[in-house]
This record gives structure tokens, sequence and C-alpha cells, in this order.
């Protein structure tokens, strides 16, 4: 397929909130009314995360460790690194249909992990409510509810 309709919605991305919008709750509808491959499909949705994680800056110049998120191992985190998504705060305002995106771009073991929980505990996280955190936790069973 051409890289030019992958540019050209990598520049939708970046300058129209309302596909954005669309694209972070029904990416795979709008992918559908298109031919893109899953892999042009990753760099869309790896633009979409890197612009959700500039527009989510905050103070900190290290990212913060995305591992302390239960069911998010070191591999993992680069994966979700790699897609933009290298902060609590990116990870909590991304939904778990884009993170499973993402995961399912990366392939392999990544196809099968749950993202459900992610975006609750890093919001947690982010607003440095550990305690809490901890507690959610303790209820789920690698990073999934029970």
């Amino acid at each position: 397929m051409s890289r030019k309709l992958t540019n050209e919605m990598i520049a939708r991305v970046k300058t129209d909130a309302a596909f954005r919008a669309e694209l972070s709750a029904d990416a795979d509808a709008v992918f559908a009314k298109t031919s893109l491959y899953p892999w042009q499909q990753r760099d869309v949705l790896n633009a979409l995360a890197a612009h959700a994680s500039n527009a989510s800056k905050t103070k900190k110049s290290a990212p913060d460790k995305l591992t302390k998120i239960e069911g998010i191992g070191p591999k993992a985190a680069g994966v979700l690194a790699e897609a933009g998504i290298a902060s609590f705060a990116a990870l909590a305002e991304s939904t778990p249909a884009q993170l499973k995106h993402i995961l399912t771009a990366a392939g392999g073991r990544f196809n099968a992990m749950v993202p459900d929980t992610w975006p609750e505990q890093a919001a947690l996280a982010n607003a440095g409510n550990w305690a809490e955190l901890k507690t959610l936790q303790d209820a789920l069973d690698g990073g999934k509810r029970k």
C-alpha cells in the first residue's frame, strides 16, 4: 500500500482532534475503511501515542518506570516506550483498545497481554496514590481482574 496514505493519516493525527478521538475510540473501524497493512497501522498508532505523550509532557525529565504497573514487564515497557508511551500520565490517557493495538502490532507474546487495567493503575501512580495502587494490584492477577 502507498506510504502516502500512511503519511496522510499521520498528518491528520497531528492536526485533527476529531480524527484522534475517532482513532482512539475505535481504531479497527477507522482502519477497516483503509487498505493499510498492519505495519502501517502501527505507524499511525505510534504517531497517535506520540501525540498524546507530547500533549501530556510532565516536568520530569526521566521516563516513569512502567514496570510498576502490574502486567507490564521490561519488554512490554519497551514496546510502549517505542510507541511514545513512557510515562504514567501518557499511559493513563491511553485507552485499553489503543494499548492492545500497540501490543498486537508488536506481535509475539504481546498479543496475549490484556491491558484493561493499565490506564487505571497508571492514573493512580501518576497521582502518587501508591497505597490505593497497591490495594488495586492486590485484587489483580497479572494485571487482570480476578
